[in-house]
Parts: C-alpha cells; structure tokens; sequence
C-alpha cells in the first residue's frame, strides 16, 4: 500500500521536546493561525525529525535528530489525515543567514583568533617564531562549506580554486586548521595526550619546543638521547641532575657554571675553575693550581699520594707523604723521579718563596719550567717584570738572565703589592705567548708545537664557555 504524502512548511517555535526525541514544535503556514493569542504554541503538534538515509537512526546509532533552531523554515509533510502526524524533511535560509566565513570573510571568532596569535616568540638567539594566520585568501563562494553549531563551534571545509583547507574553531579561541599545503597549526588552553602503548614523534626537519613556564619530564624506565651535532643547554640558574646513574658520551662539555657530583666523573680530560674533592686519584697526570676550601696554596696542603713509573730510572712505586713545599704538577712518564723533579723544578727554583706570596703562580711557574727549563721560565718573569714597570716609578728594572736572584724576588713581591695577583698572573702568561709566537717565527718548523704550547696558557685560547660559544639555534 502506498501513502499520498501532503506538504506544507512552517517555522520551528520550539526545540525542547520533552520526551527528548529530536522534535519541534512547527506552526504550519496555511494551517495554523499565526497569531499565538488565538492559537498559542503548547497547542502545536510536535513534528518529527528526518535524518539522511545514511544514518541508522537506531539503539543511538547514527546522527542526532537535532540542530534546528527557533525560527528555523522548515519542509514538512504527513502521511495520513491526522494533523499531529507530522514530519520534518529540511529547511532552508535566506542570505542573511548564510555565515560570512562562507565567503571568506571574517567573524568575531575569526578576528579574535587572529588577534591572539602569537608574534615573535623567541627560539633561539637568533630565530623568532610567528603564529601563522589562517589563509582565506584563496577563499570563495559556493566551495566553503560551513557548519556551525548552536554554541558557536565552527567547521570549514574549503576547496575554493582548488585547494584543500579545513579549519575547526571552538568558540573560546582554540583551533586546528589543515592549510592547502598539509601544514597544520593548532592552538589550544590545555593539550592532553594519553597514549596507552606507545607514542612516537617522528620530525624530517626542525624541531623546537618552546615552554614559558615549567617543562616536566617523568620516565620509569630508560631515558635515551642521540645528538649527532652539538648539544647545548643554556640554564639561567642551575643545571641539576639527580640521579644514580647518568651517562654522558660527548667528546666535549662546556660549561659556564658550577658542576656537582656525589659520584664519580670519567672523563679524558678535565679543563675547569675550581675542584673541591675529598680524594683525587689520577692515573697519568696532574696539572694546575689546587688550593683547599679555604683557599690556601700548596705551602698549606699536605699529599698522601702514590706516583707510579711509566719508564723512569726510579723504582716502580714512590710514595711522597705530607711534603709542605709539593709541586703542583707532575709528568709521571719523565725519566727522572718524583724527589728529582721536586728539587730541580721547584725547590731549587725558589718555587718554595714564590708560594708564599702566590700559589697560584708558583704552580704556573713549575709548569713553565718544565716545559721551557728554569732559565727560560724566569727570563719571561723578568721580561713581563720590566713590561710591567712604569719607567721603574714602583721597583728597579732586573737583569733579564733568567736566574731567580733576590733582585728578581724583590720586584715580583713588589708587583703583586702594586699590581695584584691576576695582573701579574695575566702579564706573565702574555710575555709567554709572545715567547711562541717569536719562536715560531725564528724557527717556522716549531709550528707543529704552537698549540700544544699555548694549550691552557691564555685565557682567550682556552676552550670556549657555552655564553661564549652562543646559542644559533634552528633556522624556523
């Protein structure tokens, strides 16, 4: 049996059906008075929705039968004579109802999305970052399709000229947009991922996360990072690790602050300002001005330390104990042994007096005098002596002769009265560059040594801090 539908259309006057099955309340054009005094609405059929064939429409499957509003125009039918049975098919607006986006131009919630971007964010030193805007330009009419609900969420789905953009916009300001290109932008209060196997970032190019307040990370098990470039991290305040095993494999670690470690560090080299250690066990070589936590030199530290013999003369172990007068550095692989070096480097060097005015150059002065002999270490004090004086206004001019007299000893004391220990610590490590640079110029073969030489000797050649070295960063 066939039904002979009847059609009319009307206008939604309400949508909240008390039974909650999606219906309005529809005052039919032609067959309800419209005038609510003579028939008000509760006096109205409620009309039932229809959804597209594609949706099941049972057990909560399928589309909702809601989304019209008040004063919605709607195409209605029945299918018997009963006045209440009454369908609705669709509706239809006017221009005045289609949504500016639509055409590409903007809305309160499009200009305030735009107006809250973010411009100039800091990356790096050097790179800034400028939240895209959302590209309309390209934008026509009738290839955006718009939807928009009764809160104010707001989906496009533009494929104007072409291209393929689809922006979704919550009525507080946060968004998702696809451009034509397959770029995504999002931006929202609050971003939860909870991924209950795995979850795996996968960048092919640059990658910056920027965190204007506190940036947490918990892991239970391992933690690995791989950086095939140059690592850098630049902390305001303190860098803390805590942990009770942290491995490190870097040829190089630069930093401009404190390092503290309850453990141990294993490193091939360590180039630093200051070690306060309990113990130093050192399996080659020590080398450097050490003081205690007090800041005393060498003349106050007492050793009890066990040198061994890499192919000296002497026998395979000695043990020097408690020495007031012990040398700073020693190079275990010299053939000559540790009492030796003592006595030709630095007691008969007068090394001894020097501590007492400054341990700092007394270690300085030991290490030269290894390297250059005694001779050639106090010819470079006794030239930056004279270098220093003022036309001999604060002491006498000395004999460069390269032999610690008492005129010698009598004009350094006096330079670190008048100068202080970093200037005189400072002048004497350029008069010894100077020294290499002259050399390497009489002779061009000693070239190949120029490095080692200077290696630690003056402070701009000395390894880059990380302020130094600067942050380049990522290029966005």
């Amino acid at each position: 049996m066939w039904f002979s539908p009847k059609f009319s259309f009307g206008r939604v006057e309400s949508v909240a059906d008390p039974m909650g099955a999606g219906r309005v309340l529809v005052r039919l054009h032609g067959i309800h008075s419209p005038d609510k005094n003579k028939l008000p609405d509760e006096f109205l059929p409620w009309a039932k929705m229809c959804v597209p064939a594609t949706s099941a429409s049972v057990s909560g499957t399928g589309l909702s039968p809601t989304g019209l509003e008040v004063g919605s125009d709607v195409m209605c039918m029945t299918l018997s004579d009963d006045p209440t049975d009454i369908w609705v098919l669709f509706s239809w607006g006017t221009v005045g109802d289609i949504n500016p986006l639509a055409y590409g131009r903007s809305t309160a919630l499009s200009s305030a999305i735009e107006e809250a971007r973010l411009k100039d964010i800091p990356v790096s030193k050097s790179n800034n970052f400028t939240e895209p805007s959302i590209d309309r330009s390209a934008t026509a009419y009738p290839y955006n399709d718009v939807k928009v609900s009764r809160n104010g969420f707001v989906v496009e789905d533009d494929g104007s000229g072409g291209t393929a953009r689809r922006a979704e916009m919550h009525p507080k300001g946060s968004y998702r947009v696809w451009e034509n290109d397959g770029s995504i932008t999002e931006r929202c209060k609050r971003w939860v991922h909870i991924a209950g196997e795995a979850f795996i970032n996968i960048v092919n190019g640059t990658m910056v996360n920027v965190c204007s307040s506190n940036f947490v990370q918990r892991i239970a098990a391992d933690f690995y990072t791989a950086v095939t470039g140059q690592a850098t991290v630049v902390s305001a305040k303190g860098l803390q690790k805590h942990s009770e095993g942290l491995e490190i494999q870097t040829p190089e670690i630069r930093t401009d602050a404190n390092v503290r470690c309850s453990g141990v560090i294993y490193v091939p080299e360590l180039h630093v300002g200051t070690i306060y250690a309990n113990s130093i066990q050192a399996s080659d070589m020590v080398k450097g001005p050490i003081s205690n936590s007090a800041g005393k030199g060498a003349g106050d530290l007492s050793f009890d330390m066990t040198f061994n013999d890499n192919g000296g003369d002497y026998p395979g172990t000695e043990t020097v104990t408690g020495k007031s007068g012990l040398p700073l550095s020693y190079e275990l692989n010299k053939p000559v042994s540790a009492g030796e070096q003592v006595l030709k480097y630095w007691t008969n060097n007068r090394l001894d007096e020097v501590a007492g005015v400054s341990g700092k150059i007394a270690a300085k002065l030991y290490d030269t005098s290894i390297e250059l002999n005694p001779d050639g270490c106090w010819q470079i004090v006794q030239r930056a002596l004279n270098a220093m004086n003022r036309g001999q206004v604060d002491w006498t001019d000395v004999e460069v002769n390269g032999t610690p007299n008492d005129e010698t000893m009598e004009a350094f004391k006096a330079a670190i009265g008048k100068r202080g220990e970093d200037h005189v610590f400072t002048a004497f490590n350029g008069v010894q560059f100077a020294y290499y640079v002259e050399k390497c110029e009489a002779d061009p073969t000693q070239r190949v040594n120029f490095n080692k030489w200077v290696s630690g000797e003056v402070e701009f050649l000395k390894i880059p801090t990380v302020k130094e070295a600067g942050d380049n960063g990522p290029t966005i």
